[in-house]
């Protein structure tokens, strides 16, 4: 899609916005409305309310008292500041956003292109949480064109902007359809192994169904090295607290080590004394570590480089026997099947967060090959990650380039960059 420019253009004066049409005006954005405060929702939250509580993800309760009742756009003050929203009903807003009474000569929805366009993180507070005052809101320059032309404006951009979110969903959805795909031909070889012609069996357990007739059914807990502490949680909270974690002498290996698969990240260590009294919750080289709250099931073998360290009170360990288990392949089985999914979900006791703990996972049972064919069936899983992580990459990198152009779209039309007063749409 081509667009024209405007024919005679002048210098707005403000660096971000350039020039502009000639008959548009530049002015601050408390020219355009009026920001007010949102306020606390615990006095008004009914569940059988008739009006929405909004906050920065969107609605997340109802009301039956508002605060406003025109269309607006709500501006973020504390926390998510750079996500505009357009609300067009009575609502309530929550105190860490602002809301905006837009003025009569400004078309609502051209307003709330304009704050899509806005420099947030330039002008936020450089805190842990982030900021935006009225005052700093009220400073930023917008461009104003004449009443009708903002609601031309208004009416492309809804359009254009539907269309290249219909194009954002439809790729989201293809990327789940890709990871769908990949679960479904990883549970099939972990099941039913890479021989089609092999001779079945029941497993006896639903979850698992039939699989080839030499593999085992086996817990967990019978395919543990025999050394001492082969499976271990980590300490208890109490036992180990973020002061613990000021020395400077033994690594604290935790969660983000196993999510980002970094053996080397993190900044937390222990003292020596704290080290030795911790000595039961030692791991290093060939330890694999399984998260086990929040993000559960998740694993990553640290390699023969990494630190002798403690575990973080949110992994476990776990040591194999190489005889039975192959360590790559009890981490394909802990981490890419629904087998260990399921299990998971069906002893998780949490209430407000998924938690396991290490007899869950002594429990666990798993289809078992011979070694030989744990190695086949892993470098196909091995195989089937890279090509899905190859699609998947390829469809999100389209992903950002459709929100980049949609950004750029909003921000050239409300701009006056291009002149869409005579494209049909």
């Amino acid at each position: 899609m081509k667009l024209k420019p405007y024919p005679e253009l002048k210098d707005s004066g403000s660096e971000r916005i350039g020039y502009i049409p000639i008959h548009w005006k530049a002015k601050k954005l408390k020219f355009f409305a009026k920001i007010c405060n949102g306020q606390d929702q615990k006095d008004v939250v009914d569940d059988d309310g008739k009006f929405p509580i909004l906050g920065t993800g969107g609605e997340f309760g109802r009301s039956n008292h508002y605060l406003y009742h025109k269309p607006s756009v709500l501006l973020g003050r504390k926390g998510t500041i750079d996500n505009p929203l357009y609300v067009n009903t009575k609502f309530w807003t929550v105190d860490t956003l602002f809301f905006t009474k837009i003025n009569q000569n400004v078309f609502p929805k051209y307003f709330y292109y304009s704050c899509r366009t806005l420099p947030f993180q330039k002008y936020a507070t450089s805190t842990a949480v982030p900021s935006m005052t009225q005052e700093v809101l009220n400073a930023i320059e917008l461009v104003e064109p004449p009443f009708e032309e903002q609601k031309v404006i208004s009416k492309f951009l809804d359009i254009r902007t539907e269309q290249i979110n219909d194009l954002i969903e439809k790729n989201k959805q293809l990327i789940e359809l890709e990871k769908e795909k990949r679960a479904a031909l990883i549970n099939h070889v972990v099941t039913k192994g890479l021989d089609s012609n092999v001779k079945m069996k029941d497993s006896g357990i639903d979850w698992i169904g039939e699989i080839p007739e030499h593999w085992e059914i086996m817990r967990i807990k019978f395919l543990l090295h025999t050394a001492r502490n082969s499976l271990k949680t980590g300490p208890f909270g109490s036992q180990l607290t973020s002061k613990d974690m000021e020395g400077n002498e033994f690594k604290v290996y935790n969660q983000r080590n196993v999510l980002d698969k970094n053996q080397e990240k993190g900044e937390n260590y222990v003292s020596e004394k704290k080290f030795k009294e911790l000595v039961g919750f030692t791991t290093g080289p060939g330890d694999i570590l399984v998260t086990t709250r929040g993000t559960i099931g998740k694993c990553f073998k640290l390699n023969n480089k990494a630190q002798i360290g403690i575990l973080h009170p949110c992994l476990m360990k776990l040591r194999v026997n190489s005889k039975l288990m192959l360590d790559d392949y009890i981490v394909d089985l802990i981490e890419e099947t629904e087998i260990s999914k399921i299990q998971f979900f069906l002893q998780s006791n949490a209430t407000t967060i998924e938690v396991i703990y290490q007899d869950n996972l002594k429990e666990l049972i798993l289809p078992i090959p011979p070694i030989k064919e744990q190695v086949a069936i892993h470098k196909h899983i091995t195989k089937i990650n890279t090509v899905t992580n190859n699609k998947v990459s390829k469809i999100a990198y389209k992903l950002q380039l459709l929100q980049e152009y949609k950004q750029s779209l909003i921000h050239h039309v409300v701009t006056g960059k291009v002149d869409v007063r005579e494209v049909e749409i």
